[in-house]
Order: C-alpha cells, then structure tokens, then sequence
C-alpha cells in the first residue's frame, strides 16, 4: 500500500507541476502577441476628430502662451502700482509727522491726520 500512495502522490506533483507550466507557457505565448491585429482602414468620422484635436492642442498652446505673456504683464505692472502706493504712503506719513498737530485747518484732527469738516450743501432741491 505504501508503494500506491507514493505513486499517487507523484502523480498529483507531476499533474500540479504540468498545470503551472502550461498556464505559465500560455500567459507568455499570450503576452507575446503572436496574432496581431489587422489593420482595418480609418473611418473618416475619427480622422476628422484626430484632425481637430490636433488644431485645439495647437490653439490651446498659442492661447497659453499669451495668457502666459498678458499675466506676466500684469505682474510688473501690479508691483510698479504697489510700489507707487508704497512712495505715496510713506510721503504722506512724512508729511504728517513733520506737521504740528494743532496746525491742521477746519477742526478736529485725527491720528491719521484727515479731519471732517461740516459744510453746506451744495445744491438744494425744493419741492413744487
């Protein structure tokens, strides 16, 4: 009997080993692509839309392009501006430090050197 279930269990190892060979052998003979597939012609309708993709790449890429540029602009232009306040927040921070504080005219004065002062109006309406 020990000689059968040996013989049983060489049989079950040379079944299992047969199996993962030939799945192996399979998936490379698979992998490998031995029928590749015909070349059928184009359909019109796809190459129209290859066609247009190709000119909205080329638009989209000219479009960002002068995004790019006008942003840029923009950049430079902001930081000249920011800078300008910058030299006209300080000149008038100097302005008001180098004044008196009792000097400005029309009442009373602030921290910040602006003062209201009431006036007439201008125009009035009447009634009919």
């Amino acid at each position: 009997m020990a000689t059968t279930d040996e013989s049983k269990r060489r049989v079950r190892r040379t079944a299992i080993g047969a199996t993962l060979l030939l799945t192996a052998g399979l998936g490379v003979a698979i992998g490998s692509n031995p029928f590749p597939a015909t070349q059928r012609p184009a359909s019109p309708q796809l190459a129209a839309l290859t066609a247009r993709e190709k000119a909205l790449v080329q638009r989209a890429a000219v479009v960002n392009a002068k995004s790019a540029r006008q942003w840029r602009t923009y950049r430079v232009q902001l930081a000249a501006r920011q800078r300008q306040i910058k030299a006209v927040t300080l000149a008038n921070a100097r302005v008001g430090a180098q004044s008196p504080a009792g000097a400005s005219s029309g009442g009373g004065s602030t921290a910040s050197g602006v003062s209201y002062v009431a006036a007439a109006p201008v125009a009035s309406t009447k009634t009919s």
